[in-house]
C-alpha cells in the first residue's frame, strides 16, 4: 500500500483499492489475467458506487498497454469520451476545456460538458514526490477497499500472439558501374558508405570570410560576385 499512501500524500481526498476475489474452482485466467473488457467492468462498477462527475483514466496500462480500458469504460457509463488530453480546465457552466493530442504536433481544444470520462497522455517529466511529512499524515486516513467477484467477468478478447517488430532495412545504393572494379568491390566492403570529404581552411579573419563565399557560390548556395555586391 505504499503506493496508496504516497498518492493520498500527493493531495488526494479519498482512495478507493479494489480486490478481485473468485471462488476456488474458478479457471486460472479469471482471478488474475482479465482482459481490458472485464477491467472496465470492474472500474465502472467502482466509478458507478463513487458516483463522479469527470472520470480521469491513463493512456495504457502496464500490462497490456494496448490503451482499451477507458473507451470500454465510456462505452458502459454511457459517457462522452476523449483520448489523448494533456490539459484539463472546468469552468463555470459545468462544461471543460480540453486540450488534446492531435498527432504530429497538433492540438486540438474541445469543449466538453461534465460527466465526461478522458484519457490523459502527458508527456514524461520530472517525478513528483510527496514530502515526508504529507506521507506520514495520509497514513492515518482510510483507504475504502471494494471486493469485486470476478467469476461473472468473462474474457471477451485473448491475446494469441506477440510479435516483436522487424524494422525494414535501409536500402544500400549499388556502386557506380563506371569506377575500377576495385573501388567498387572496395566501397560493397564498406557498406556503400561514402566518407565525406572536406578541408580545413586558416588565415585571417577577412580571408576565411572569402574562402566561405566562394565556397557558397560555386555550389549555387550564393549567386556569383556576392561578396562584390555585399562589399558595395
Amino acid at each position: 500500500e505504499e503506493d496508496l499512501w504516497r498518492l493520498m500524500g500527493m493531495g488526494a481526498d479519498r482512495l478507493c483499492r479494489i480486490d478481485l476475489t473468485g471462488p476456488e474452482d474458478a479457471p486460472e485466467e479469471i482471478p488474475g489475467a482479465v482482459d481490458s473488457w472485464a477491467k472496465a467492468r470492474v472500474l465502472t462498477r467502482a466509478v458507478k458506487t463513487l458516483k463522479g462527475d469527470l472520470v480521469l483514466c491513463g493512456k495504457a496500462s502496464l500490462d497490456r498497454q494496448n490503451g482499451l480500458v477507458p473507451a470500454y469504460m465510456a462505452h458502459l457509463l454511457h459517457l462522452p469520451f476523449l483520448a489523448g488530453i494533456l490539459d484539463l480546465k472546468l469552468t463555470d457552466d459545468h462544461h471543460s476545456r480540453i486540450t488534446k493530442n492531435a498527432g504530429r504536433g497538433r492540438r486540438e481544444i474541445v469543449d466538453c460538458r461534465l460527466p465526461a470520462l478522458f484519457s490523459v497522455d502527458l508527456p514524461p517529466g520530472p517525478t513528483l514526490k510527496p514530502a515526508y511529512t504529507a506521507i506520514q499524515s495520509a497514513r492515518r486516513k482510510e483507504i475504502i477497499q471494494m471486493v469485486c467477484d470476478t467469476y461473472p467477468l468473462t474474457a471477451k478478447t485473448r491475446i494469441l500472439a506477440t510479435a516483436t517488430p522487424r524494422p525494414r532495412p535501409k536500402p544500400i545504393p549499388a556502386p557506380d558501374s563506371a569506377l575500377p572494379s576495385f573501388v567498387r568491390i572496395k566501397q560493397l566492403l564498406s557498406g556503400s558508405v561514402t566518407q565525406k570529404k572536406g578541408r580545413q581552411v586558416t588565415g585571417s579573419a577577412e580571408r576565411l570570410v572569402e574562402k566561405i563565399i566562394n565556397f557558397m557560390e560555386h555550389h549555387g548556395v550564393l549567386p556569383r560576385n556576392a561578396a562584390d555586391k555585399a562589399v558595395d
